[in-house]
């Protein structure tokens, strides 16, 4: 009811409803509860407010009945197997830039982030600026001036074929999955740096467990993992490579240094081979303070360089 209470106190015009995921679970059982929380923002709206949110969530359709008459600006990123109407159409073009259909026109951006969920994130704003009355060129320059914001998919260079990804500002089970899809899309060897999910509840080993596998299934080389419930997501990242007779390379640990020896070494074992390029994707929870795994391997890369 939390949402409810914050958009009387807001008052605002535009709504924008970006996704619906396995956040703060510990507190809201399903998905399903999150994407009814949600849409009270929507119902908070003026008649002659502006609902967005995507057309291909399963839960448009709640979002659509909370909206109950009100403008309504949706966004989808189309695919092959993703053909949805919306007032907003994305797609990915051969060049790596983002076309942009709407009932205005379109654009072409050149976006400064990673990952699909950084493309839908772009199409979400796009039709928030719409909605404001922004003109398609000024979209368009304000998308492509956009650098990512501190702990938020930042990537950086650690040595000339090591790059560190700083994702660490926060986690769930399904922003860690959108994060693996984008550090495999470079084609480069990619390791997984995480650090517990927070608001997981009862279900914190199975989230967790979800997420090894997954990081092994996309091919994730080398897992290390920080703190309590991580144990689970080496267990799962395990159990997979052992489905695909690959040998285990995941290691969980409860303190900081113990990982930073583990991976500093693992990097060294590496070095001798410079043509071999490596993505470090970094990410947890606010509470587990990953970026300190990002600064020592900056202050590292200082050191030997």
């Amino acid at each position: 009811g939390e949402t409810a209470e914050l958009a009387t106190v807001v008052q605002a015009n535009i709504a924008l409803i970006n996704n619906a995921q396995r956040e703060h679970q510990e507190f809201m059982t399903s998905v399903e509860a999150v994407a009814n929380e949600h849409a009270a923002v929507l119902s908070a709206l003026p008649m002659n407010g502006v609902a967005v949110f995507p057309a291909d969530s399963d839960f448009c359709h709640v979002w659509r009945a909370a909206a109950d008459g009100r403008r309504i600006i949706d966004f989808v990123l189309a695919s092959p197997g993703n053909q949805i109407s919306a007032a907003v159409t994305g797609q990915l073009l051969p060049n790596g830039k983002l076309q942009i259909k709407t009932e205005k026109g379109s654009i072409e951006v050149q976006l400064n982030t990673l990952g699909q969920h950084n493309l839908r994130n772009a199409l979400a704003a796009s039709a928030v600026a719409l909605a404001a009355g922004l003109e398609l060129q000024n979209i368009q320059l304000g998308l492509e001036s956009f650098m990512p914001v501190h702990g938020r998919m930042q990537a950086k260079m650690l040595t000339s074929n090591h790059t560190v990804i700083d994702d660490s500002y926060n986690a769930n089970p399904d922003s860690v999955r959108a994060a693996i899809d984008a550090l495999k899309q470079s084609g480069l060897e990619a390791w997984l740096v995480l650090g517990d999910m927070g608001e997981v509840g009862e279900q914190g080993p199975a989230f967790h467990q979800e997420v090894g596998a997954y990081a092994a299934q996309q091919g994730i080389t080398k897992l290390f993992t920080l703190g309590e419930q991580c144990q689970f997501a080496v267990q799962g990242f395990n159990d997979a490579l052992n489905k695909q007779a690959l040998t285990q390379s995941a290691l969980h640990f409860k303190d900081v240094d113990q990982l930073l020896e583990n991976l500093n070494h693992a990097l060294g074992s590496r070095e001798a081979d410079d043509s071999v390029y490596l993505n470090i994707l970094v990410k947890g929870s606010r509470f587990m303070r990953m970026e300190r795994v990002v600064q020592a391997l900056l202050e590292e890369a200082k050191t030997c360089s």
